[in-house]
């Protein structure tokens, strides 16, 4: 009996090096998610006509409940407001975003220095479309070529920030094909150890509502740290060659 209990503690101990090196890179740890909370795993949200609200997992505690960001004509602002910590929960009109967002990424009139960064198995071209966007035009749009060895992501590097209590928010559109799945994701501190909100599949033609609870996060990674985030960002993956749209990034 020793000697198993032995081999189990070494397997144990190899997984989670493993999850935490790829996590450090930025890299989706494959088979497995690094201590997965099945109770939060959104599974993301249609957003139609009407902006309904996610039908994924409904943020917890004190974070900001769905909601809408409104968006003016003349662009989005990223604002930090260091005595917010997420709200009452309010729903704002649209479905998928803070009823009162701290910092809000609409992508009116450019790409607002996002970045798109790929596994080594993975490509991807990262560039603003005008036409398209929800609820306004504008958005992120990037084609990607992914499969289950590399993926793609597209993030915003921030100033450290302290983001306890805030929910992150993306609209992600799917242009057309199956099998392809998005998630919400946080890295903190030098080393960008990761935490995400778990898979949401994506309906070809379809704005989906993903999200990020920072206070509840699907997957976190060891050591990661709420109040010292370094990087937000969207993270696409399946076996697939997609072009996606991402709007209204907000929390």
């Amino acid at each position: 009996m020793a000697r198993r209990a032995d081999y189990g503690e070494c397997c144990v101990g190899a997984a989670v090096l493993a999850v935490l090196s790829c996590a450090r890179f930025g890299y989706e740890p494959l088979p497995f998610d690094p201590v997965p909370d099945d109770t939060n795993v959104p599974r993301g949200g249609a957003l139609g006509g009407s902006g309904g609200a996610n039908d994924g997992g409904t943020p917890s505690g004190g974070s900001a409940g769905a909601g809408a960001a409104s968006a003016g004509a003349s662009g989005s602002t990223d604002s930090l407001d260091a005595g917010d910590d997420g709200g009452s929960g309010a729903v704002g009109a649209g479905g998928c975003g803070p009823a009162s967002p701290t910092a809000t990424w609409a992508f009116a009139s450019d790409t607002e220095s996002w970045q798109l960064e790929a596994d080594p198995t993975a490509t991807g071209t990262l560039r603003w479309a005008a036409a398209i966007g929800d609820p306004l035009p504008g958005a992120l749009e990037f084609d990607a070529t992914i499969n289950s060895q590399g993926n793609v992501r597209v993030y915003q590097a921030l100033s450290p920030r302290d983001l306890r209590g805030k929910v992150i928010y993306a609209r992600v559109l799917l242009d057309a094909g199956p099998g392809v799945s998005a998630k919400v994701f946080a890295q903190s501190g030098s080393s960008l150890t990761w935490a995400d909100g778990g898979e949401a599949y994506l309906d070809a033609q379809q704005w989906s509502c993903v999200s990020l609870d920072l206070q509840n996060p699907a997957v976190t990674v060891p050591g990661f740290d709420r109040t010292d985030v370094r990087r937000i960002g969207v993270f696409i993956f399946g076996d697939a060659s997609p072009r996606v749209y991402v709007d209204q990034v907000s929390y």
